[in-house]
């Protein structure tokens, strides 16, 4: 009798669990999630889930936050060093640089110093984007795609602020928690 007990227990805890699938779950947080965002969550009718997909992490959005970051701060200095340069060409008109044998050239001393300065400046800049060029490349080459979450397309009816019942269509992406942490809509 004992052993009849323990088995219909067991059966029943493997039942249950077996129940909790990648698929329901996903599919119940969906649901979860549409109904808190519809005007009319009781006029809510599921029409149709598509099998969940896998949303693997990119480069990107994971290391290449970094080497991203990295450029940006180059990009800033370039723009910073243009500006510079900029100014010192409106105020002595570099665009039309005069020399004339008497008088030399336009500009002074302190001038030219600035101007090599920015031009070592520019060097140095394009010396460090090309290492962060070079470093990106090779942690793109090493990357490993990883499980980051799920997605699926849910179909469903609902009524819209104006009390028409519609057909809509969503792209829903999921943590690996089955949290929803995006949803778009499809034509």
């Amino acid at each position: 009798m004992k052993t009849l007990k323990l088995s219909l227990i067991g059966l029943i805890a493997i039942v249950l669990t077996a129940c909790h699938s990648p698929q329901k779950d996903s599919e119940s947080a969906t649901k979860d999630y549409i109904k808190a965002k519809l005007n009319d969550p009781s006029s809510y009718e599921p029409v149709s889930f598509s099998k969940i997909d896998t949303v693997y992490t990119t480069f990107e959005t994971t290391t290449g936050k970094e080497i991203t970051k990295s450029f940006d701060d180059l990009v800033e200095e370039v723009k910073a060093n243009n500006k510079t340069f900029d100014n010192i060409k409106e105020a002595n008109d570099l665009g039309i640089i005069k020399y004339d044998w008497y008088h030399g050239s336009k500009f002074d001393i302190a001038e030219r110093k600035s101007m090599d300065s920015l031009l070592t400046l520019s060097k140095a800049l394009l010396g460090k984007a090309e290492l962060v060029e070079k470093k990106k490349k090779e942690m793109e080459a090493s990357f490993k795609k990883q499980p980051d979450g799920f997605s699926l397309i849910h179909s469903f009816r609902a009524k819209n602020a104006l009390g028409v019942l519609m057909l809509d269509k969503y792209k829903v992406t999921l943590n690996k928690k089955f949290e929803v942490i995006g949803a778009e809509t499809i034509e």
